[in-house]
């Protein structure tokens, strides 16, 4: 098999076909480009999400729990409170231990969220630290979900996670960048929440969000255009890209366009919207742009000199770096 997350026929195919859920509860379930579900407990609904993390080392406490609330924040929901599965290789020291709690501890204060428990074990199932979470929150109401015609703008600039892990992990990288773009880099990794852009987001009634996860901005708009059942257009040149972000990726040859990208959402909104949405987001210090929308014509085109369709790979670039 290939490396990442499955791609979407084989999600369909192997693991949403076999789930049929039937309590009243469940709002929404599971579905392509759904990264959270929703319980409804008599009118008090409840926002699920959960996450792995499997290409860092470094701070992965804190990485995997800001991911986690991401999600819970990008379906339009207040994180809460987490659960964490720490699953480590029998080389591990109980210093490492201490320290990876430590990082998802410091991030659950600045987040506001308690770590409500999980489970931990050492086993020789894995060669690196692997954390799954689970994020719990409360939402006043789903996402109506994207509509034809709908505009997409994007915050902060493409491959934040990507290059802040690359920068962080490989050292053959930082001997070929000046050190204001290793600064640059590691100030990447600070700006990877999404919850103040959504918070605004919600406030200019968007239809839906999406945080730019595995499989970056391509496997990101393949997902909600596959659960919407439409297409979509984006604009190259609209797209923000940080100069030592190119760099990164021009050595390692790598395609920008589907590596990891959190800490960028995806907003969809109806065309009239927009710039007021760019505005308040833009007078919160958080860039955006209009890069494209989505389309009844079932196409997925990446227009730069010229239009060309374009096709999710399987996993991320990410991994042809870290393996």
């Amino acid at each position: 098999m290939y490396l990442g997350k499955l791609t979407t026929e084989d999600l369909n195919n192997l693991v949403l076909s076999k789930i049929k859920n039937h309590r009243d509860t469940t709002l929404m379930g599971p579905g392509v480009g759904l990264d959270v579900a929703y319980l409804d407990f008599g009118g008090q609904l409840m926002a699920v999400a959960s996450d792995p993390i499997t290409g860092a080392g470094k701070n992965i406490g804190s990485l995997a729990l800001l991911i986690a609330c991401n999600d819970i924040s990008a379906g339009g929901g207040e994180p809460l409170a987490v659960m964490i599965t720490m699953l480590l290789p029998p080389e591990i020291t109980k210093e490492e231990i201490a320290e990876i709690m430590e990082d998802a501890q410091a991030m659950a204060t600045e987040l506001d969220v308690d770590i409500l428990g999980g489970h931990t074990e050492i086993t020789s199932a894995v060669n690196r630290v692997v954390l799954s979470l689970t994020a719990i929150g409360r939402v006043e109401k789903p996402l109506v979900g994207i509509k034809p015609g709908d505009a997409i703008v994007m915050t902060k600039s493409l491959g934040l996670e990507g290059v802040s892990i690359i920068v962080a992990e490989k050292e053959e990288i930082r001997t070929h960048l000046s050190q204001e773009e290793i600064q640059d880099a590691e100030d990447m990794g600070r700006q990877l929440s999404i919850s103040k852009e959504a918070r605004i987001g919600l406030k200019h009634g968007v239809h839906f969000m999406h945080d730019i996860t595995e499989g970056g901005l391509i496997g990101a708009l393949t997902e909600m255009s596959h659960d919407s059942d439409m297409g979509f257009l984006v604009r190259a040149d609209k797209v923000r890209i940080h100069d030592v972000t190119r760099k990164v990726v021009d050595y390692y040859g790598l395609d920008l366009y589907q590596l990891i990208s959190s800490g960028s959402l995806l907003l969809t909104l109806p065309e009239d919207r927009v710039k007021g949405l760019i505005e308040e987001l833009e007078g919160a210090g958080i860039e955006a742009a209009h890069i494209g929308s989505f389309t009844e014509d079932k196409r997925k085109i990446l227009r730069t000199d010229r239009d060309t369709e374009v096709t999710p790979q399987a996993g991320d670039e990410l991994y042809k770096v870290m393996g």
